[in-house]
This record gives C-alpha cells, sequence and structure tokens, in this order.
C-alpha cells in the first residue's frame, strides 16, 4: 500500500513525531510511505528530501515564521495540493483535519483523483488551539475542523474526548480510536546511576524531571506544587526539559525555588531520554482544558517508555492510562497540595514505585507499542481501500 501524510506541523514537533513514528512502522510492515511536512528552519524556501528507509521518506517544505502560529501555511497548502495531485498514493491520510494546510489538499485528492481520504483529529482547535489565534484564524480553523469530516473516508481521534466530540458532529461512523504511542524500537534503556553518570548528575541527588514545549498555565501549577514538596525534601531538584519562558511565571514564586530548578532547555532527543532515566519521579503537569482533554501528549509515550513513576493532576485520557494502568499517581487538576503530597508519596515509598514502573514498562513494550498501533491503523487503510 502506498500512503502519503500530510502534517502540518514543522520537522520535529508536535504532531509530526505522530505521523513518523506510524510512518516508520508502516513502512517496517511493507507499505510505502511518504510524509510531507514543514521544515524545521525558520526561514527555509527549499523543498528537501529525506529517506528514512526504503520505504518511508520525508519531504519538508517551504517554512517563513513571521509570527508564532504563521508560517507560510498559503504556501504549503498549495504545494501540497500539487504533490498530492500528481502523487501515485493509494490512500491519503491528512494530520490534521482542522488546518487547511492538510484539508484542503486532502479534499481536492479526493474530489479530483477519488481515492480515499481519512484525516485525523488528535488536538482539539473550537474552544482549544484556536483561542490563541485571531478572530479570522479562530473562525476558519473551528469551521474545518467541525466540517472536513464530511469529505473524508475515515476519521482518527486519538482519546475518548475527540471521538466523543466527533460522535456529536455526526462522525460516529466513520471514526476509529489511534491513540498515540511509544517509541521503544531503538531505545537503548539504561539505569539510573547509567544516565547520571552520562549527564553528570550526582547518584544520590532526589530529581523530578518535567519534559515538555506546550504548558500554557500548567507551568505555574508545577512550580507551586514543587515549591511546597520543598518542605518535606528541603534538596530536591527540578529539572526542566524543553521550552521554558521565565517572563510567563511569578517572578517572586521562581526567585523562591530557583536554586532547586535546573533548566535544562531543548535537548536532542536521545538527550531527552537521559534525562527521563535519570529521574526518581516524572510530572507531567496538565489543565482542566478542552486541550489537555482531548490529547494524548507524545511525552506520555516516552514517559512510559522510561519506566518512571508519574505524578499528574491529570485530565482526559492521561487520567484514564495513569489509573487505568497503574502507571502513575493522579490528583484533581488545580490540587497544588495533592499533588505535592503525591510526589513526596513516591520519594518515600519504593514499593510504590516500582510497582507503578513495571507497569509502565510493561504498557510501553505492549498495548502503547507505535508497532501495535501502527497494525490498527494499516488494518483501517486496508477496510477503507475496500468500501
Amino acid at each position: 500500500m502506498d500512503i502519503l501524510f500530510l502534517n502540518h506541523n514543522q520537522k520535529g514537533y508536535g504532531t509530526y513525531y505522530r505521523c513518523y513514528h506510524l510512518g516508520r512502522e508502516l513502512s517496517l510492515m511493507r507499505h510505502k510511505v511518504t510524509l510531507l511536512c514543514a521544515s524545521k528552519k525558520n526561514w527555509d524556501l527549499r523543498i528537501r528530501k529525506h529517506k528514512i528507509n526504503k520505504n518511508f521518506t520525508i519531504i519538508t517544505f517551504p517554512r517563513l515564521r513571521f509570527h508564532k502560529w504563521h508560517t507560510g501555511q498559503t504556501l504549503r497548502t498549495f504545494l501540497y495540493s500539487i504533490y498530492a495531485f500528481f502523487s501515485k498514493a493509494d490512500i491519503v491520510h491528512g494530520f490534521a483535519s482542522a488546518l487547511p494546510v492538510t484539508v484542503i489538499p486532502g479534499i481536492l485528492w479526493k474530489v479530483i483523483r477519488k481515492k480515499p481520504l481519512l484525516f485525523d483529529w488528535d488536538d482539539v482547535w473550537s474552544g482549544g488551539f484556536a483561542d490563541y489565534h485571531n478572530s479570522i484564524s479562530r473562525r476558519i480553523l473551528s469551521f474545518f475542523e467541525m466540517n472536513a469530516p464530511k469529505y473524508c473516508d475515515g476519521l482518527t481521534v486519538t482519546t475518548d474526548f475527540t471521538y466523543n466530540l466527533a460522535k456529536k458532529f455526526g462522525y460516529e461512523n466513520k471514526t476509529c480510536k489511534v491513540p498515540n504511542g511509544c517509541n521503544v524500537r531503538g531505545i537503548k534503556y539504561i539505569t539510573k546511576q547509567v544516565a547520571r553518570k552520562k549527564l553528570k548528575i550526582k547518584s544520590n541527588e532526589k530529581i523530578i524531571v518535567s519534559m515538555g514545549h506546550t504548558y500554557f498555565k500548567s507551568m505555574e501549577l508545577l512550580l507551586k506544587s514543587f515549591k511546597l514538596s520543598l518542605k518535606s525534601i528541603p534538596d530536591l531538584k527540578l529539572y526542566l526539559v524543553g521550552k521554558f519562558d521565565e517572563s510567563k511565571i511569578d517572578e517572586k514564586l521562581f526567585k523562591r525555588i530557583s536554586n532547586n530548578v535546573v533548566i535544562v532547555g531543548e535537548v536532542t532527543y536521545s538527550k531527552v531520554m537521559d534525562y527521563l532515566f535519570s529521574s526518581d519521579v516524572l510530572a507531567l503537569p496538565m489543565e482542566n482544558t478542552s486541550i489537555d482533554k482531548g490529547r494524548w501528549p507524545v511525552r506520555l509515550g516516552d514517559y512510559l517508555v522510561a519506566g518512571t513513576p508519574i505524578v499528574s493532576n491529570a485530565v482526559g485520557e492521561v487520567k484514564l492510562i495513569l489509573e487505568s494502568y497503574n502507571c502513575g499517581l493522579t490528583s484533581n487538576p488545580n490540587d497544588i497540595k495533592n499533588f505535592s503530597s503525591n510526589i513526596i508519596k513516591l520519594f518515600n515509598d519504593n514499593k510504590l514505585g516500582g510497582g507503578i514502573r513495571g507497569s509502565a514498562v510493561k504498557l510501553s513494550r505492549g498495548e502503547f507499542s507505535w508497532k501495535n498501533i501502527a497494525k490498527k491503523l494499516s488494518k483501517i487503510y486496508g477496510e477503507v481501500i475496500q468500501k
């Protein structure tokens, strides 16, 4: 089967990883996969081809970043449409269903080429990410999110929350849940001691690690919970891996805990995993919003692979997974005290942490491995093509 993925993100960010892992696993099942995405450079007018293996190709298209949310998507929409028109693919899968850059080329493919089309709904835009755009963009994104699935043969979603939204809009019969997963292929498992030696972290240091880019207001909850935890564990350290903007954090709060916070910043994926392996506890702060209820964070998969106990004020799918599979301790969305007490509990109860660690590793290698998720998606493609 020849499959074309259309992705709105730049290479190495957000939903790109969902496409990458699914594409890699499908290619190892002997499907031919081509992924179109934006260049990871802020200003890049070139089209570049990257061969991952004989069956998987990534093509990056021009990216012109003149605003946080606007990076030349109109140009990419045009270029994607041309590429799709001449593509020899058997099926097109657009990630995501609210973005014109993936929806318009997908619909043109469906109407002109009359071949199967799927859209993927892995984030909530209307009442979610769209609210961070101007009013015109907000209306466009909301319109596409609600109406684009009318034109596709199948709709994949990552969470129960987005599944229920699809059902609400009347798309239940064409919707299938295809969650994000865990990248166990190619990961070299190392012990906490080995990871700390690589990172030059003391073996006896007590560490919490939080990894991610999209925090919004949840970072403040994490920092307040951490501050409270310091009363019981004064030498506790918090490592922040990924983008972190100090200007958006309460200056007085951060000043009080700054000596116990290590801002790592953005690092390579292999180094991210070193930090996850080195930690005693992994923090996954969330907000009680449609954005967090509707997402299956890719970092959750990395957390599960690391097998380190997770603490989270979880909502949506994250809450379901952590509680159903015993992969971490959860608290209510705005409960700073309970978040903190769960951190302390994991440092004081080795048996509890050990049980959680075993559950996380088992889950990452089983139900939520990208290999098993790609098998499910391959079956969906087959059923759509046969209709």
